[in-house]
């Protein structure tokens, strides 16, 4: 497999739990049973930090900077190398 592979990997494993995230941000603010606010919100902090953690990750900010680097890669496949640095910046 090669590393713009791997960084779509990466990518889509962040995505998911973004996602996820995002479904039990609704939950709670919709369908949550009585009392089970705490719950919900303990589980989304911790999917918060898994997030973070990924995104801010040493191994993924090597793999970016060898990307970085690629001159085999497109121009859709570069700019989306250098948001993907822009974002770990800003965190």
């Amino acid at each position: 497999m090669n590393k713009y592979s791997d960084y779509l990997d990466y990518c889509k494993k962040i995505h998911d739990i973004n996602m996820s995230i995002a479904v039990l941000n609704w939950d709670l603010e919709t369908k949550m049973p009585k009392n089970g606010h705490k719950f919900r919100a303990q589980q989304i902090s911790t999917l918060r930090k898994v997030s973070h953690e990924l995104s801010t990750n040493k191994s993924y900010g090597d793999l970016l900077n060898k990307l970085k680097n690629n001159n085999a890669l497109d121009f859709d496949q570069s700019r989306n190398i250098d948001v993907s640095l822009k974002n770990i910046i800003k965190r």
